[in-house]
């Protein structure tokens, strides 16, 4: 039965050993592993799993700090909060990306196992810029989405925008092309004129912004009537066992892989925390449509983890 079944995985869930999981993870993915052999891992008796975070500036959260997860079909896992507030989201996201831009890569490649790139291939398939268009990538990061974006202009340009400098400096290694650049910028007031741009892609970057509506009609003022819009971002997946199997997985496994491979583990706490608070798909479009967008149409990719978005620009 349903329900038998999800009671089996959430009793298994709860008894592993999330720490020894991502130690075993990491070993594994960085010999070449991957997922092609498993081991035996031990289990522990059932206890609630603990996610230790620190905040911004790497002081320990106090107790006061915790809470307890949400309940879903009976599961739940004893957390600290790492969210900010909104007054204090901008700080606090340029601050933490600043601190894991070294390893980000290498990072968002593991825990996703390399399919962050196929959806962002997608993406850029969808609005398929053409030959002398000029692009803007907002919340570039280090700039994957700038790296595909290139090729697809031989007469054009390809700005990236972020800001935190060490994200784009991170990245600069892959962008020597003359048809690409960096700049310095908030999402919330782009450093460019009116209808600038022919094309406008931002990846998992519109979680992190403290006002969506606002991002996203940003995003519309540069572009020119009839450009178009692609976004990358996190969605839950809708099948129960996956959603509680993918919550597993980011929300305890990954910060203890991240502290396994020497990164941020707060950092990668963040961003699955925020992710639950971050619009579903079908409300995201809303969102995009009211706020200088049209045609807007979406599809799940990475088994509903994730959700690309394309529009257009109101003409």
């Amino acid at each position: 039965m349903p329900g038998t079944r999800s009671r089996i995985l959430v009793s298994f869930v709860a008894t592993m050993d999330a720490p020894r999981i991502a130690r075993t993870m990491a070993h594994n993915l960085l010999t070449g592993w991957g997922l092609s052999r498993t081991r035996q891992v031990p289990t522990m008796p059932q206890r609630s799993i603990v996610v230790p975070c620190r905040d911004a500036s790497g002081t320990p959260i106090p107790a006061s700090g915790w809470r307890e997860a949400d309940h879903e079909r009976g599961w739940s896992v004893s957390q600290m909060s790492v969210l900010p507030p909104d007054d204090d989201k901008a700080r606090y996201v340029a601050q933490m990306f600043a601190r894991i831009a070294p390893g980000y890569d290498r990072m968002n490649r593991l825990m996703t196992f390399g399919l962050d790139r196929g959806w962002r291939a997608a993406a850029v398939s969808a609005i398929a810029p053409p030959h002398d268009a000029r692009v803007l990538d907002v919340g570039t990061g280090t700039g994957d989405f700038v790296a595909l974006l290139t090729p697809w202009v031989p007469q054009g340009l390809v700005v990236g925008v972020d800001f935190t400098v060490p994200m784009m400096h991170a990245g600069r290694w892959r962008h020597v092309d003359r048809r690409s650049q960096f700049v310095a910028g908030d999402a919330l007031r782009l450093p460019f004129a009116d209808a600038r741009f022919d094309a406008v892609t931002t990846g998992f970057t519109v979680r992190n912004v403290s006002d969506i509506a606002a991002a996203f009609a940003e995003m519309a003022r540069v572009t020119r009537p009839g450009g178009v819009l692609a976004c990358l971002e996190v969605a839950r997946p809708q099948q129960v066992l996956v959603r509680l199997g993918h919550r597993w997985y980011f929300e305890i496994v990954v910060p203890q892989l991240a502290r396994a491979l020497g990164a941020d583990p707060t950092a990668y706490t963040y961003l699955p925390q925020s992710a639950r608070r971050f619009p579903a798909p079908e409300r995201l479009a809303e969102l995009i449509a009211d706020n200088g967008w049209s045609h807007v149409h979406y599809w799940r990719v990475g088994s509903g983890a994730a959700a690309i978005h394309v529009a257009r620009r109101h003409a």
